[in-house]
């Protein structure tokens, strides 16, 4: 139920920019603005009365607000008009298409932003998803990069000003993400616990004390171009105002309520995809090459933010180098020359092959074995009689810690303050411990990783460079170049996950496993799986374009 929730408020939301885009060439901006906030707030007043039991919840009314929310909501208003205005101005100027993709790159800025405004304990955000946000903004460059050409940007009397307009939807994206904050914000504020759908009405309805002022006012002192209307646009007014802005926002909200994991709102990133879809299909907007580019990062770069089928490097590289590598191949073409094309890519896998094996098996062998060490000495200090229980306090915590770093100097710390113990004590499992702190203290062989990453490069440089032009040629370069980057990243891995230990172990010989291995990430793996084979199939369209055309 929740997935079709969101769904329904994704192709919602999907459909407005098309929407918009025909009606703002029949009717001023402002007053496009002002009749769907007119026809949205009429219908979230309406729902509120209809809605069952509403009248006895004590939600908020907008005068009963708290000062600090007032503001808040009036900085959501005006934040949200601002980026309504960048969007749909920047239509007039640059691919409409594109601008809309562009504009969805708001949600990476959400992600920095929100916490600021909002008090709640959030996660840390990693150094991977600051990555993925370069990832995206690549994908904005590519969008907005063959809009110079446009009409608009040529001529004598261009300045930097025209240049500008490029950058409205980007603007305007962050003028969303900032009012999307200040709207969760008050909406954390004023919730009636056990009544959200009313709380979300209540704040619509509060919201129209801003919203239906402020762009009447700009509708009426600002009027633009003149504005004609008929039956058809008058009924998207109301579309957009009560099944795209109240509707659509109230399935969002309840798609969240029934959801049993957060990371359903991933399902919001295929709103570009739709919203390109629906101006092709209406011969809006053209979809170019390089939108097509642009949305494959923007999307991917989103999704890899907020999914988390796998954390692990190998995953992660392997993506970003498909994504590197397929675009590379479409745009260049191979330098001719081998007889054998891949007879010559043959000879380094076959040296790359055999390295990765022999320290992959020397890795997992020494990992497995530091693991069942410890095992055994956790589990026969709590048996040992000659263990007090603040010795055995202490090798849990030390044995459990060496389990969980590589450095050196670290494991040395913490076996001296293990043998710190008398040894009659330890004598149980004196042996086992010095067994693992040598074991810990052998890590990857600089030398080992250093002549696979050479050969890795090499295998990786002669598939890109000496490519045959052909299509078969392209897309083995891809496959190839990603599978070549998981194994190598798949040794860092293996090194990575010997300073890892999920079991934990309490004083009194309870076990429990770990939060993070405990985790169901089917969903997400369901998801990635999606954007993968979306992936895929965006480069084997773009390849088979550029070696056969359509």
């Amino acid at each position: 139920m929740a997935v079709i929730l969101m769904m329904m408020s994704v192709l919602a939301w999907s459909i407005y920019p098309v929407i918009a885009a025909w009606g703002v060439e029949q009717i001023a901006i402002w007053e496009f603005i002002f009749f769907s906030q007119v026809f949205s707030i009429g219908s979230a007043w309406l729902l509120l009365q209809l809605t069952p039991g509403a009248s006895s919840v004590p939600y908020k009314r907008f005068f009963a607000y708290e000062r600090k929310d007032k503001l808040r909501l009036l900085y959501n208003v005006i934040a949200f008009l601002g980026s309504q205005l960048c969007l749909l101005g920047s239509f007039a100027y640059i691919t409409k298409s594109g601008a809309t993709i562009a504009f969805e790159t708001w949600p990476i800025f959400a992600m920095y932003l929100t916490p600021v405004l909002m008090k709640k304990s959030w996660e840390v955000i990693p150094a991977r998803d600051y990555m993925f946000a370069i990832i995206a903004l690549a994908g904005v460059v590519f969008i907005l990069c063959p809009e110079v050409s446009n009409s608009f940007f040529i001529g004598d009397n261009v300045t930097m000003l025209h240049y500008g307009a490029i950058l409205l939807p980007v603007f305007g994206g962050f003028l969303m993400a900032a009012a999307s904050a200040f709207k969760a914000s008050v909406a954390q504020n004023i919730e009636v616990k056990g009544h959200p759908v009313i709380s979300l009405l209540s704040m619509q309805v509060a919201m129209g004390w801003y919203f239906l002022p402020i762009t009447g006012a700009f509708a009426l002192f600002w009027p633009g171009q003149e504005s004609v209307y008929t039956a058809q646009n008058i009924f998207a007014l109301a579309v957009v105002g009560i099944f795209i802005l109240t509707m659509g926002a109230l399935f969002y909200t309840w798609s969240l309520l029934r959801a049993t994991r957060s990371n359903i709102t991933v399902l919001w990133y295929f709103v570009p995809v739709f919203s390109a879809v629906w101006f092709w299909w209406t011969g809006t907007s053209a979809v170019t090459d390089y939108i097509i580019i642009g949305a494959i990062l923007v999307i991917s770069s989103n999704l890899l933010i907020s999914t988390k089928a796998d954390s692990k490097c190998a995953y992660m590289t392997t993506l970003v180098s498909l994504l590197a590598v397929g675009i590379f191949c479409y745009f260049t073409d191979g330098i001719p020359g081998l007889d054998d094309y891949y007879e010559a890519i043959g000879v380094p896998i076959v040296f790359f092959v055999i390295l990765v094996a022999f320290t992959m098996d020397r890795l997992i062998r020494r990992d497995v074995t530091e693991e069942n060490l410890a095992i055994s000495i956790l589990h026969r200090i709590f048996q040992s009689k000659n263990m007090t229980k603040a010795h055995r306090k202490i090798v849990v915590e030390n044995v459990t810690q060496m389990l969980r770093t590589n450095n050196v100097e670290k494991i040395n710390a913490l076996y001296k303050k293990i043998i710190a113990i008398k040894y009659k004590n330890l004598a149980d499992v004196a042996e086992d411990i010095d067994r693992l702190a040598l074991s810990k203290t052998q890590n990857t062989n600089f030398g080992d990783l250093f002549v696979t990453a050479l050969i890795a490069f090499m295998t990786v440089g002669v598939t890109i460079v000496f490519r045959i032009g052909d299509f078969v040629a392209d897309a083995f370069c891809i496959g190839m170049t990603a599978s070549v980057v998981f194994i190598f990243f798949t040794i860092v891995d293996l090194s990575n996950s010997r300073k890892s230990f999920h079991l934990e172990f309490k004083e009194n010989g309870e076990r429990v496993l770990a939060d993070e291995v405990t985790r169901d990430n089917s969903s997400d793996i369901i998801l990635s799986s999606i954007l993968i084979f979306m992936l895929l199939t965006a480069f084997t369209g773009l390849l088979w374009y550029k070696h056969y055309g359509f």
